[in-house]
């Protein structure tokens, strides 16, 4: 996870979860908690920058404890 560049999309595999998590952006890696940041694009989340400064996409973010994650699928 360390040296996954910033925005790559990446699928999800959650250990005892039935389904993975798909269209995601890599964010940033913590070593420290060994968790990772991502996100989610298009959902409701923080809104753009303001007026005069153009649109920008709202995302959720969405930590990951990595001792959870089974897989990942790189895109």
């Amino acid at each position: 996870m360390k040296n996954t560049a910033l925005n790559t999309e990446v699928v999800i595999f959650l250990e005892g979860t039935t389904g993975p998590i798909t269209g995601v952006l890599f964010i940033s890696y913590d070593p420290t908690t060994d968790c990772a940041t991502f996100s989610l694009p298009g959902g409701p989340g923080i809104p753009g920058p303001g007026p005069g400064l153009g649109p920008t996409p709202t995302a959720n973010t969405l930590v990951v404890d990595c001792k959870k994650i089974a897989a990942l699928l790189y895109h």
